[in-house]
């Protein structure tokens, strides 16, 4: 006569297992974690417009961010004219809010290096500083890290609690 042992599974491989989410429970978490890093500003145009705005840290450049992933970055001119288009986004499937909530934080925190591997629909100007995504210099590197530590311990407090 065999016998069969059982294991129960480890709690680690439970709480993944109730981690697996819909795809409309990702969109509504990753829309929840885009707001939780908008300034007031920003919800305020996100609410009425379905986009906000945010300053490139390397130009000073407005850009605009409208609610999707795929060319949705607008490059704004002082008076406020669409002077380009932009995409860039990380690799993977995710969710509309984090795809936003990457791109605003690469605008604000290394924006040359973010431009320099994006898709544009324009011609790049000559004005225009290239410059490798390799060259990502020390702080810019703490600041992702922090951003993706940060997501982290709020995505397990999230699950646990």
């Amino acid at each position: 006569m065999l016998h069969h042992r059982s294991y129960s599974q480890p709690r680690w491989a439970r709480v993944l297992d109730d981690y697996c989410l819909s795809p409309l429970e990702s969109e509504e978490r990753g829309q929840d974690l885009l707001r939780q890093w908008l300034s007031p500003e920003q919800v305020e145009q996100y609410d009425k417009y379905q986009h906000f705005e945010v300053v490139g840290c390397d130009t000073g450049t407005r850009y605009r961010i409208l609610r999707g992933k795929i060319m949705n970055i607008v490059e704004l001119t002082a008076d406020g004219r669409v002077t380009r288009r932009w995409c860039f986004a990380p690799e993977g499937t995710l969710a509309t809010g984090d795809v936003m909530l990457a791109q605003k934080i690469a605008l604000e925190t290394f924006e040359l290096n973010a431009l320099a591997i994006a898709n544009h629909d324009g011609r790049q100007g000559s004005v225009f500083p290239s410059r490798s995504f390799l060259d990502i210099d020390e702080p810019v590197w703490l600041v992702l890290g922090f951003a993706c530590f940060s997501t982290l311990v709020w995505s397990f407090f999230y699950i646990v609690f």
